[in-house]
């Protein structure tokens, strides 16, 4: 055989193979548009809470899907610190390659680029919203022999003796602080808010018998309610609760407030078109696999997913609701975002 055409037929070989190669890249979906991305590189995600608490377990519980969905092992690093401004003021400033992700929740992480006495460095333009994934529900709960049955019940009184009624709350404009805001205003009433730095203290003043009531999320009031501690007067929630069916909604008692701890996560606003939309598909199959569903409603988590259209969606309109809060109430005067 001609050594010439020997040689030929094994550039012929090699193209093919090469040919052959990238048809298998493009099999895999977003692998060849992503260069490959992820290319075996851990992934970062930053946790704005301590570890331990519900956002980082939250995130913890998610991990092991999430790894198979990304195919490439996940580094999670706890970032407490200035109620989550730490964590989002590092997301602001790294590397845009999709290699660090972000947790925040709503409206919390709002008022991080709104509230001028924070003194972001950033805006919401600087970040892109990759997915939403739990979404647990304002609450309001008292003692279970106190004289209100109803929100509105609670309420006429706190009109009738104007700051005579007290509920204890973690953090200031947290989604708990807003949610008692939101009711204020949409009942004149005024309420004496006893503000702590986080749920538990708040729960322990409550429980203690230093206020009236006490506004934490749904996860956090449903171990009260079931330890025969507390008795649920309503949920901020589009529909009744799976986990508190014969609690009525704020709407079925004539007040149209939704609120919410809504749980996600963002990237950097210049992460490579391919690379968002790979991330962003595998956020969405693991927060929605069924075994990592099960495990969060378990623990009293209501898994609910947002695509990033949606969550920036919501982002924004939780924007407009702090803002007028923070107006309405003189909190802050809020830092313009366009």
């Amino acid at each position: 055989m001609d050594k010439s055409t020997t040689r030929l037929t094994r550039r012929q070989f090699l193209v093919g193979a090469s040919a052959c190669a990238a048809s298998a890249a493009w099999a895999v979906p977003g692998r060849a548009a992503t260069a490959g991305f992820p290319a075996g590189r851990p992934i970062a995600i930053l946790i704005h809470a301590s570890a331990g608490g519900g956002f980082d377990i939250g995130v913890r519980t998610l991990q092991p899907y999430l790894e198979t969905t990304l195919g490439t092992r996940l580094v999670l690093m706890n970032q407490p610190g200035s109620a989550g401004l730490v964590m989002l003021t590092q997301m602001s400033k790294v590397k845009p390659d999709g290699y660090t992700v972000g947790s925040i929740y709503l409206p919390g992480f709002n008022a991080m680029w709104l509230d001028p006495r924070r003194q972001p460095t950033f805006k919401r333009k600087d970040f892109r919203f990759l997915a939403g994934h739990v979404w647990d529900p304002c609450s309001i709960v008292v003692k279970p022999g106190a004289p209100w049955k109803t929100l509105l019940d609670f309420t006429n009184e706190a009109k009738a003796k104007p700051g005579s009624l007290a509920i204890a709350l973690g953090g200031i404009v947290s989604d708990d602080h807003l949610f008692l805001l939101d009711i204020m205003a949409k009942t004149g009433t005024d309420i004496k808010i006893v503000h702590f730095d986080a749920s538990a203290p708040a729960i322990a003043a409550f429980l203690g018998g230093h206020t009236h009531g006490l506004a934490v999320n749904e996860a956090e009031s449903t171990p009260l309610v079931q330890r025969g501690d507390a008795r649920l007067l309503a949920l901020a929630n589009t529909q009744r609760s799976k986990y508190n069916p014969n609690v009525p909604t704020l709407r079925e008692q004539g007040l149209d407030i939704v609120a919410s701890a809504v749980r996600g996560f963002l990237t950097p606003a210049n992460v490579p078109q391919p690379i968002f939309d790979f991330l962003a598909k595998a956020f969405k199959d693991a927060i929605n696999n069924p075994e990592h569903v099960a495990k969060m409603d378990k623990m009293g988590f209501p898994v609910a997913y947002l695509g990033p259209q949606e969550f920036t969606e919501l982002v924004v309109k939780e924007d407009a609701r702090v803002t007028q809060l923070a107006k309405q109430f003189k909190l802050f005067d809020p830092l313009p975002q366009e």
